[in-house]
Protein backbone atom coordinates (compact mmCIF):
# COMPACT_ATOMS: atom_id res chain seq x y z
CA UNK A 1 0.00 0.00 0.00
CA UNK A 2 1.26 3.69 -0.69
CA UNK A 3 1.60 5.54 2.57
CA UNK A 4 2.52 9.17 3.49
CA UNK A 5 5.54 7.70 5.92
CA UNK A 6 6.87 9.06 9.14
CA UNK A 7 10.38 9.34 9.14
CA UNK A 8 10.28 7.03 12.25
CA UNK A 9 8.46 4.45 10.55
CA UNK A 10 11.29 4.49 7.59
CA UNK A 11 13.62 4.17 10.02
CA UNK A 12 12.20 1.79 11.76
CA UNK A 13 11.27 -0.24 8.80
CA UNK A 14 14.77 -0.09 7.67
CA UNK A 15 15.68 -2.11 10.59
CA UNK A 16 13.19 -5.14 9.87
CA UNK A 17 15.25 -8.43 7.97
CA UNK A 18 13.20 -11.06 5.98
CA UNK A 19 12.48 -14.18 7.97
CA UNK A 20 14.74 -17.20 7.24
CA UNK A 21 13.33 -19.86 5.05
CA UNK A 22 11.98 -23.37 6.51
CA UNK A 23 11.63 -23.59 10.48
CA UNK A 24 14.05 -27.18 11.43
CA UNK A 25 13.04 -29.28 14.00
CA UNK A 26 14.93 -28.45 16.12
CA UNK A 27 13.72 -24.75 16.43
CA UNK A 28 10.47 -26.03 16.40
CA UNK A 29 11.68 -28.50 19.75
CA UNK A 30 13.09 -25.14 20.89
CA UNK A 31 9.87 -22.66 20.90
CA UNK A 32 7.64 -25.14 22.09
CA UNK A 33 9.67 -25.41 25.13
CA UNK A 34 10.36 -21.33 25.62
CA UNK A 35 6.40 -21.26 24.74
CA UNK A 36 6.48 -23.64 27.87
CA UNK A 37 8.57 -21.38 29.93
CA UNK A 38 6.47 -18.54 29.84
CA UNK A 39 3.51 -20.09 30.59
CA UNK A 40 5.14 -21.46 33.80
CA UNK A 41 6.25 -18.07 34.50
CA UNK A 42 2.71 -16.86 33.87
CA UNK A 43 1.14 -19.29 36.47
CA UNK A 44 4.09 -18.38 39.08
CA UNK A 45 3.74 -14.69 38.77
CA UNK A 46 -0.31 -14.66 38.87
CA UNK A 47 0.39 -17.18 41.95
CA UNK A 48 2.66 -14.96 43.39
CA UNK A 49 0.39 -11.45 42.93
CA UNK A 50 -2.67 -13.11 44.22
CA UNK A 51 -0.84 -13.96 47.52
CA UNK A 52 0.77 -10.51 47.64
CA UNK A 53 -2.99 -8.56 46.74
CA UNK A 54 -4.80 -11.02 49.20
CA UNK A 55 -2.14 -10.05 52.01
CA UNK A 56 -2.24 -6.40 51.75
CA UNK A 57 -5.83 -6.31 51.74
CA UNK A 58 -5.93 -8.11 54.76
CA UNK A 59 -3.52 -5.53 56.19
CA UNK A 60 -5.61 -2.76 55.40
CA UNK A 61 -6.91 -0.79 58.87
CA UNK A 62 -10.19 -0.10 59.51
CA UNK A 63 -12.96 -2.74 60.26
CA UNK A 64 -13.64 -5.50 58.13
CA UNK A 65 -15.58 -7.61 56.13
CA UNK A 66 -15.74 -11.32 57.60
CA UNK A 67 -12.84 -13.16 56.51
CA UNK A 68 -10.47 -11.02 55.39
CA UNK A 69 -9.83 -8.01 58.16
CA UNK A 70 -10.01 -5.24 55.24
CA UNK A 71 -12.48 -2.11 54.77
CA UNK A 72 -10.77 -1.51 51.42
CA UNK A 73 -10.98 -5.05 50.51
CA UNK A 74 -14.32 -5.46 51.37
CA UNK A 75 -15.72 -2.52 49.55
CA UNK A 76 -14.16 -3.73 46.58
CA UNK A 77 -15.45 -7.38 46.54
CA UNK A 78 -18.84 -5.45 47.53
CA UNK A 79 -18.02 -2.91 44.46
CA UNK A 80 -18.33 -6.23 42.31
CA UNK A 81 -20.68 -8.43 43.61
CA UNK A 82 -17.60 -11.07 44.80
CA UNK A 83 -17.30 -13.08 48.04
CA UNK A 84 -14.45 -12.09 50.20
CA UNK A 85 -11.77 -14.36 49.85
CA UNK A 86 -12.69 -14.77 46.24
CA UNK A 87 -8.36 -14.84 45.12
CA UNK A 88 -8.51 -17.82 47.55
CA UNK A 89 -11.78 -19.67 47.33
CA UNK A 90 -13.46 -18.32 44.68
CA UNK A 91 -16.94 -19.44 43.89
CA UNK A 92 -18.53 -20.20 40.66
CA UNK A 93 -20.29 -16.98 40.51
CA UNK A 94 -17.41 -15.37 41.93
CA UNK A 95 -15.57 -16.78 38.90
CA UNK A 96 -18.67 -15.70 36.39
CA UNK A 97 -18.61 -11.77 37.83
CA UNK A 98 -14.65 -11.59 37.53
CA UNK A 99 -15.07 -12.50 33.98
CA UNK A 100 -17.65 -10.08 33.38
CA UNK A 101 -15.20 -7.43 34.92
CA UNK A 102 -12.31 -8.72 32.75
CA UNK A 103 -14.78 -8.17 29.46
CA UNK A 104 -15.94 -4.75 30.97
CA UNK A 105 -12.15 -3.48 31.32
CA UNK A 106 -11.59 -4.90 27.66
CA UNK A 107 -13.90 -2.76 26.03
CA UNK A 108 -13.13 0.13 28.24
CA UNK A 109 -9.24 0.02 27.10
CA UNK A 110 -10.78 -0.05 23.62
CA UNK A 111 -12.74 3.53 24.25
CA UNK A 112 -9.69 4.82 26.21
CA UNK A 113 -7.32 4.02 22.89
CA UNK A 114 -10.25 5.97 20.97
CA UNK A 115 -9.25 9.01 23.02
CA UNK A 116 -5.81 8.88 22.56
CA UNK A 117 -6.34 8.85 18.79
CA UNK A 118 -9.02 11.70 18.74
CA UNK A 119 -7.07 13.78 20.94
CA UNK A 120 -4.14 13.56 18.53
CA UNK A 121 -1.99 12.51 21.84
CA UNK A 122 -1.03 8.82 19.84
CA UNK A 123 2.84 10.28 20.14
CA UNK A 124 2.36 12.52 23.04
CA UNK A 125 5.25 9.95 24.74
CA UNK A 126 7.37 10.34 21.60
CA UNK A 127 9.46 6.50 22.31
CA UNK A 128 8.32 3.40 24.27
CA UNK A 129 8.59 1.82 26.96
CA UNK A 130 9.70 5.59 28.23
CA UNK A 131 7.71 8.25 28.08
CA UNK A 132 10.62 10.96 26.78
CA UNK A 133 14.18 9.92 25.72
CA UNK A 134 15.32 10.93 29.67
CA UNK A 135 11.93 10.08 31.84
CA UNK A 136 9.39 7.30 32.02
CA UNK A 137 7.29 10.05 33.41
CA UNK A 138 5.75 12.70 31.21
CA UNK A 139 8.20 15.92 31.39
CA UNK A 140 7.80 19.17 29.30
CA UNK A 141 8.65 18.99 25.22
CA UNK A 142 9.58 21.71 23.23
CA UNK A 143 7.24 20.48 20.47
CA UNK A 144 4.79 18.28 23.00
CA UNK A 145 1.87 19.56 24.32
CA UNK A 146 1.79 18.54 28.20
CA UNK A 147 -2.00 17.75 28.02
CA UNK A 148 -1.07 15.16 24.68
CA UNK A 149 1.74 13.28 27.36
CA UNK A 150 -0.52 12.80 29.83
CA UNK A 151 -3.41 11.48 27.56
CA UNK A 152 -1.12 9.23 26.35
CA UNK A 153 0.72 8.13 29.66
CA UNK A 154 -2.59 7.86 31.15
CA UNK A 155 -3.72 5.43 28.52
CA UNK A 156 -0.09 3.14 28.97
CA UNK A 157 -0.94 3.45 32.70
CA UNK A 158 -4.49 2.10 31.94
CA UNK A 159 -2.17 -1.21 31.03
CA UNK A 160 -1.42 -2.03 34.38
CA UNK A 161 -4.98 -2.05 36.01
CA UNK A 162 -5.78 -3.92 33.27
CA UNK A 163 -3.30 -6.50 34.08
CA UNK A 164 -3.71 -6.41 37.54
CA UNK A 165 -7.99 -7.89 36.35
CA UNK A 166 -6.49 -10.36 33.91
CA UNK A 167 -4.20 -11.65 37.02
CA UNK A 168 -6.98 -11.75 39.34
CA UNK A 169 -9.11 -13.62 36.56
CA UNK A 170 -6.38 -16.40 36.48
CA UNK A 171 -5.78 -16.51 39.47
CA UNK A 172 -9.22 -17.29 40.56
CA UNK A 173 -9.39 -20.06 37.96
CA UNK A 174 -6.44 -21.66 39.23
CA UNK A 175 -8.00 -22.42 42.35
CA UNK A 176 -10.80 -24.00 40.17
CA UNK A 177 -8.39 -26.11 38.02
CA UNK A 178 -9.52 -29.25 39.65
CA UNK A 179 -13.04 -29.30 38.33
CA UNK A 180 -12.63 -26.47 35.96
CA UNK A 181 -9.21 -26.97 33.68
CA UNK A 182 -10.98 -25.22 31.04
CA UNK A 183 -11.08 -22.35 32.45
CA UNK A 184 -7.78 -21.92 32.61
CA UNK A 185 -6.50 -22.34 29.82
CA UNK A 186 -9.16 -19.29 29.01
CA UNK A 187 -7.95 -17.45 31.66
CA UNK A 188 -4.14 -17.65 30.81
CA UNK A 189 -5.32 -15.52 27.45
CA UNK A 190 -5.76 -12.52 29.06
CA UNK A 191 -2.37 -11.68 30.83
CA UNK A 192 -0.50 -12.80 27.83
CA UNK A 193 -2.80 -10.58 25.71
CA UNK A 194 -2.37 -7.43 27.92
CA UNK A 195 1.16 -7.75 28.26
CA UNK A 196 1.23 -8.54 24.18
CA UNK A 197 -1.17 -5.23 23.47
CA UNK A 198 1.79 -3.26 25.77
CA UNK A 199 4.59 -4.68 23.17
CA UNK A 200 2.58 -3.89 19.72
CA UNK A 201 1.56 -0.68 21.75
CA UNK A 202 5.77 0.04 21.61
CA UNK A 203 5.42 -1.08 18.01
CA UNK A 204 2.99 1.63 16.88
CA UNK A 205 4.90 4.39 19.21
CA UNK A 206 8.43 3.57 17.22
CA UNK A 207 6.43 2.69 13.92
CA UNK A 208 5.53 6.73 13.98
CA UNK A 209 1.42 5.36 14.08
CA UNK A 210 1.95 3.43 11.14
CA UNK A 211 -1.86 2.55 10.29
CA UNK A 212 -1.12 -1.52 10.07
CA UNK A 213 0.28 -0.91 13.84
CA UNK A 214 -2.33 1.18 14.84
CA UNK A 215 -5.24 -1.16 13.15
CA UNK A 216 -3.48 -4.73 14.66
CA UNK A 217 -3.38 -2.93 17.67
CA UNK A 218 -6.91 -2.74 17.78
CA UNK A 219 -7.67 -5.74 16.58
CA UNK A 220 -5.26 -7.35 18.77
CA UNK A 221 -7.89 -6.17 21.67
CA UNK A 222 -10.79 -7.29 19.91
CA UNK A 223 -9.43 -11.34 19.67
CA UNK A 224 -8.56 -10.92 23.88
CA UNK A 225 -12.09 -10.13 23.84
CA UNK A 226 -13.35 -13.52 22.44
CA UNK A 227 -11.09 -15.30 24.85
CA UNK A 228 -13.03 -13.33 27.67
CA UNK A 229 -16.52 -13.60 26.31
CA UNK A 230 -15.23 -17.41 25.75
CA UNK A 231 -14.52 -17.32 29.69
CA UNK A 232 -17.64 -16.06 31.19
CA UNK A 233 -19.94 -18.23 28.82
CA UNK A 234 -18.09 -21.63 30.23
CA UNK A 235 -18.05 -20.29 33.59
CA UNK A 236 -21.80 -20.43 33.26
CA UNK A 237 -22.68 -23.58 31.53
CA UNK A 238 -21.33 -27.16 32.50
CA UNK A 239 -18.59 -29.20 31.16
CA UNK A 240 -20.68 -31.67 28.77
CA UNK A 241 -19.74 -32.10 25.33
CA UNK A 242 -21.11 -29.47 22.92
CA UNK A 243 -24.07 -30.16 21.27
CA UNK A 244 -25.73 -28.32 18.23
CA UNK A 245 -28.92 -25.85 19.89
CA UNK A 246 -29.61 -24.66 16.28
CA UNK A 247 -31.25 -26.63 13.18
CA UNK A 248 -27.31 -26.81 10.56
CA UNK A 249 -28.29 -24.34 8.34
CA UNK A 250 -28.79 -21.61 11.42
CA UNK A 251 -25.67 -23.26 13.30
CA UNK A 252 -23.60 -22.44 9.85
CA UNK A 253 -25.02 -18.84 9.96
CA UNK A 254 -24.09 -18.19 13.31
CA UNK A 255 -20.39 -19.54 12.66
CA UNK A 256 -19.77 -17.71 10.29
CA UNK A 257 -21.19 -14.12 11.34
CA UNK A 258 -18.34 -13.37 13.81
CA UNK A 259 -15.85 -13.67 10.65
CA UNK A 260 -18.47 -11.47 8.62
CA UNK A 261 -17.85 -9.11 12.10
CA UNK A 262 -14.33 -9.60 12.26
CA UNK A 263 -14.02 -8.29 8.30
CA UNK A 264 -16.29 -5.63 8.99
CA UNK A 265 -14.11 -4.62 12.35
CA UNK A 266 -11.08 -4.64 10.13
CA UNK A 267 -12.35 -2.71 6.93
CA UNK A 268 -13.13 0.12 9.94
CA UNK A 269 -9.22 0.00 11.12
CA UNK A 270 -8.47 0.44 7.02
CA UNK A 271 -11.29 3.37 7.07
CA UNK A 272 -9.68 5.08 10.21
CA UNK A 273 -6.14 4.83 8.91
CA UNK A 274 -7.14 6.92 5.78
CA UNK A 275 -8.76 9.44 7.59
CA UNK A 276 -8.50 12.71 9.60
CA UNK A 277 -8.10 10.87 13.53
CA UNK A 278 -4.94 9.09 12.90
CA UNK A 279 -3.62 9.83 16.58
CA UNK A 280 -1.17 12.69 15.43
CA UNK A 281 -0.83 15.42 12.48
CA UNK A 282 2.54 14.03 11.51
CA UNK A 283 0.96 9.98 11.46
CA UNK A 284 0.71 8.34 8.37
CA UNK A 285 -2.56 7.34 6.51
CA UNK A 286 -3.26 5.08 3.88
CA UNK A 287 -3.84 6.82 0.57
CA UNK A 288 -3.29 3.90 -1.81
CA UNK A 289 -6.61 5.24 -3.77
CA UNK A 290 -5.89 8.95 -3.79
CA UNK A 291 -7.78 11.32 -2.65
CA UNK A 292 -10.73 8.65 -3.18
CA UNK A 293 -9.05 6.31 -0.05
CA UNK A 294 -11.16 7.62 2.79
CA UNK A 295 -14.56 7.11 0.27
CA UNK A 296 -13.71 4.12 -1.00
CA UNK A 297 -12.88 2.66 1.96
CA UNK A 298 -15.78 4.04 3.92
CA UNK A 299 -18.28 2.09 0.69
CA UNK A 300 -16.45 -1.29 1.78
CA UNK A 301 -16.99 -0.53 5.33
CA UNK A 302 -20.84 -0.32 5.13
CA UNK A 303 -21.17 -3.17 2.64
CA UNK A 304 -19.90 -5.12 4.96
CA UNK A 305 -22.32 -3.94 7.74
CA UNK A 306 -24.56 -4.19 5.74
CA UNK A 307 -23.98 -8.18 5.08
CA UNK A 308 -23.58 -8.23 8.51
CA UNK A 309 -26.82 -7.16 9.42
CA UNK A 310 -28.44 -9.57 6.29
CA UNK A 311 -26.87 -12.13 8.31
CA UNK A 312 -28.02 -11.23 12.07
CA UNK A 313 -31.80 -10.90 10.13
CA UNK A 314 -31.57 -14.38 8.97
CA UNK A 315 -30.59 -16.01 11.88
CA UNK A 316 -33.29 -14.16 14.07
CA UNK A 317 -35.64 -15.86 11.31
CA UNK A 318 -34.38 -18.86 11.66
CA UNK A 319 -33.97 -19.06 15.85
CA UNK A 320 -37.66 -18.05 16.09
CA UNK A 321 -38.54 -20.97 13.67
CA UNK A 322 -36.56 -23.20 15.73
CA UNK A 323 -38.68 -21.66 18.99
CA UNK A 324 -34.63 -21.01 20.34
CA UNK A 325 -35.63 -18.46 22.54
CA UNK A 326 -31.83 -17.88 24.16
CA UNK A 327 -30.16 -17.30 20.64
CA UNK A 328 -33.73 -14.94 19.84
CA UNK A 329 -33.07 -12.63 22.73
CA UNK A 330 -29.19 -12.18 22.23
CA UNK A 331 -30.49 -11.72 18.52
CA UNK A 332 -31.89 -8.50 19.43
CA UNK A 333 -29.58 -7.36 21.78
CA UNK A 334 -26.94 -7.42 18.75
CA UNK A 335 -29.52 -5.58 16.31
CA UNK A 336 -30.04 -2.90 19.07
CA UNK A 337 -26.62 -2.70 19.23
CA UNK A 338 -26.24 -2.67 15.32
CA UNK A 339 -28.85 0.14 14.63
CA UNK A 340 -27.11 2.53 17.35
CA UNK A 341 -23.84 2.01 15.81
CA UNK A 342 -24.95 1.81 11.58
CA UNK A 343 -26.88 5.36 13.16
CA UNK A 344 -23.37 6.69 14.77
CA UNK A 345 -21.14 5.62 11.96
CA UNK A 346 -23.81 7.26 8.97
CA UNK A 347 -23.72 10.30 11.24
CA UNK A 348 -20.19 10.82 11.48
CA UNK A 349 -19.67 9.88 8.00
CA UNK A 350 -22.00 13.10 6.52
CA UNK A 351 -20.62 15.30 9.46
CA UNK A 352 -17.42 15.42 9.04
CA UNK A 353 -16.16 12.98 11.43
CA UNK A 354 -16.51 14.73 14.36
CA UNK A 355 -14.53 13.32 17.84
CA UNK A 356 -17.55 12.86 19.86
CA UNK A 357 -19.07 10.76 17.37
CA UNK A 358 -15.89 8.40 17.21
CA UNK A 359 -15.36 8.09 20.07
CA UNK A 360 -18.65 6.30 20.66
CA UNK A 361 -18.19 4.27 17.05
CA UNK A 362 -14.95 3.24 18.41
CA UNK A 363 -17.14 2.24 22.18
CA UNK A 364 -19.69 0.43 19.59
CA UNK A 365 -17.51 -1.30 18.09
CA UNK A 366 -16.28 -3.46 21.08
CA UNK A 367 -19.78 -3.63 22.23
CA UNK A 368 -21.03 -5.10 18.77
CA UNK A 369 -18.38 -7.43 19.01
CA UNK A 370 -19.36 -8.75 22.47
CA UNK A 371 -22.80 -8.84 21.59
CA UNK A 372 -21.85 -11.20 18.24
CA UNK A 373 -20.18 -13.25 20.28
CA UNK A 374 -22.75 -14.18 22.49
CA UNK A 375 -25.21 -14.85 19.83
CA UNK A 376 -22.17 -17.58 18.46
CA UNK A 377 -22.09 -19.20 21.99
CA UNK A 378 -25.96 -19.53 21.84
CA UNK A 379 -25.52 -22.01 18.91
CA UNK A 380 -24.13 -24.71 20.96
CA UNK A 381 -24.76 -26.10 24.70
CA UNK A 382 -22.93 -27.53 27.27
CA UNK A 383 -25.51 -28.38 29.91
CA UNK A 384 -25.94 -26.37 33.17
CA UNK A 385 -23.29 -25.69 35.22
CA UNK A 386 -22.35 -28.30 37.95
CA UNK A 387 -22.34 -27.31 41.78
CA UNK A 388 -19.11 -27.44 43.16
CA UNK A 389 -18.79 -29.00 46.56
CA UNK A 390 -18.63 -26.45 49.13
CA UNK A 391 -19.74 -23.32 46.77
CA UNK A 392 -22.85 -21.78 48.57
CA UNK A 393 -22.79 -19.06 46.01
CA UNK A 394 -23.48 -21.07 42.26
CA UNK A 395 -26.34 -20.70 41.07
CA UNK A 396 -28.94 -22.99 40.65
CA UNK A 397 -29.11 -25.26 37.71
CA UNK A 398 -30.31 -24.22 34.66
CA UNK A 399 -32.81 -26.22 32.47
CA UNK A 400 -30.91 -27.57 29.42
CA UNK A 401 -31.94 -26.66 25.68
CA UNK A 402 -34.30 -28.58 23.96
CA UNK A 403 -32.55 -30.62 21.34
CA UNK A 404 -33.06 -28.75 17.93
CA UNK A 405 -34.54 -29.74 14.78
Amino acid sequence: MILRRHPLATTYASRVTSPPGAIRTHDRTVAARCADLVVDAVVRLARLVGALVTRAAARLPGPGVAGTGSRGWGLLTRALHLRPDVLTKPSSLGMRRLAITGIAVNVFIVASGGLVRLTKSGLGCPTWPRCTRDSLLPAPETDIPLSRMLIEFGNRTLTFALLLVAVLVFVAALHLRTERPDLVRLAVIQPLGVVSQALLGGVTVLTGLHPASVGAHYLLSVLVLVACVALHIRAIEGDRPPRRTLPSRSYLLATLLPLAGFLLLAAGTVVTGAGPHAGDESAPRYVFLGVDTVATTAKVHSALMWLTVLGVAGLLVLARRAGRLVVVRRTYVLIAVILVQGAIGYVQYFTGVPEQLVLLHVLGSALFWVALLYVRFAARDRGPAERVPGDALTTPEVQPVRSGA
